[in-house]
């Protein structure tokens, strides 16, 4: 037995223009927002990079110092010191390769009770700073974020204290 039906008509067969204009809106909306942040990442992924190189820079001055000579503290007084984007160490200011410039502060006076106070250390300052191009503003006085300093001590060895005869 057969029977004749009629073909059925499909009605709901795919989007309509509404339903496609709103979720092309939705898409679009969510990827302004993720555009939007992209700026954002790049900056602290930067950011983090120059603190981390900031601080290998400071280490190495800091180590540097602290095993030279106890009579040639003074030529690290106030030296100026220079570094590429990768953290080497640069001999002159050559142009548009200076990405990190530092600096040493060498401060006799510690800042601790009179009673433990000594001749033989010294304050060790390294203050580096990654802005880019013109003159570092090292002064207590500088914007916020111009430089990072970084403490540390030099102290007098018994081999220092026989060359003074002391």
């Amino acid at each position: 037995m057969k029977t004749n039906l009629p073909p059925r008509r499909r009605e709901n067969s795919g989007f309509s223009l509404v339903e496609i204009v709103v979720a092309v809106g939705i898409v679009a909306t969510v990827m302004v927002a993720l555009l939007g942040m992209i700026p954002t990442g790049l900056n602290t992924v930067n950011e983090a990079a120059d603190t981390m190189a900031e601080i290998r820079i400071a280490q190495q001055i800091l180590g540097e110092v602290q095993m030279a000579d106890w009579n040639d503290l003074d030529e690290w007084d106030s030296k100026p010191f220079y570094y590429d984007a990768e953290g080497n160490k640069l001999e002159t200011r050559e142009g548009n390769k200076v990405r990190y410039t530092c600096r040493v502060e060498i401060e006799d006076r510690l800042v601790i009770p009179p009673q433990h106070e000594n001749n033989y250390t010294k304050r060790v300052v390294v203050k580096v700073s990654s802005k880019r191009g013109g003159s570092i503003d090292f002064s207590e006085n500088a914007p916020p974020k111009e430089y990072r300093s970084f403490a540390g001590l030099s102290v007098m060895t018994v081999n220092d204290d026989d060359a003074r005869g002391l």
